[in-house]
């Protein structure tokens, strides 16, 4: 059932319904706390962190972030701590905290090459394309593309729709980014 309801949690986040992915998210996480399920309280704490993101609840976010990673770092779980470690830094890169947005991202790329997750370096290389973009714009959108182009070779539909906007949006509205992604 814990599980159903990450699913739940994050289909409804993309689906930009918030309010019932952080609701999905905190009863997966009764759930995973009462059975002592390490995996899924890690889950559920990134689950709620990035929906508390999506909503501007930073403080919140970041919090649950934090219970994620240490759940994670338990169990040794590589690919979603750096899943983790991305949201964080998007969290921190919405404050205007470059530095340890910055180091996040770096670390979670690290981790992504090492477990051969294609889709999380997608991730990473938008994140650090919108860094890149507000100190040197061409070299940001030439980021940004590489992204777009690794996405749609991948079949990656979320992401290569995120890449998209994420080129929309610097090529007509800069002032906008970043974005606050799914």
């Amino acid at each position: 059932m814990g599980y159903c309801l990450t699913g739940l949690g994050g289909a409804s986040r993309v689906a930009g319904d918030l309010r019932a992915s952080l609701g999905y998210y905190r009863q997966a996480n009764r759930s995973f706390t009462a059975l002592k399920d390490t995996f899924g309280k890690a889950y559920s704490y990134c689950g709620i962190a990035n929906a508390l993101r999506m909503k501007g609840d930073f403080s919140g976010a970041l919090k649950n972030f934090k219970m994620a990673k240490t759940n994670y770092r338990r169990i040794g779980d590589k690919v979603s701590y750096a899943y983790t470690l991305w949201g964080e830094g998007t969290a921190y890169q919405l404050l205007g905290k470059d530095a340890p947005a910055h180091k996040d991202f770096i670390e979670a790329e690290r981790l992504f090459r090492d477990t051969k997750d294609k889709r999380g370096l997608v991730y990473c290389m938008m994140s650090l394309g919108e860094l890149e973009f507000r100190k040197d714009p061409k070299k940001g959108m030439r980021m940004l593309k590489k992204a777009l182009k690794r996405a749609e070779a991948l079949g990656i539909g979320v992401e290569t729709g995120y890449a998209r906007r994420l080129l929309r949006t610097a090529e007509k509205t800069p002032d906008k980014l970043p974005l606050n992604l799914a």
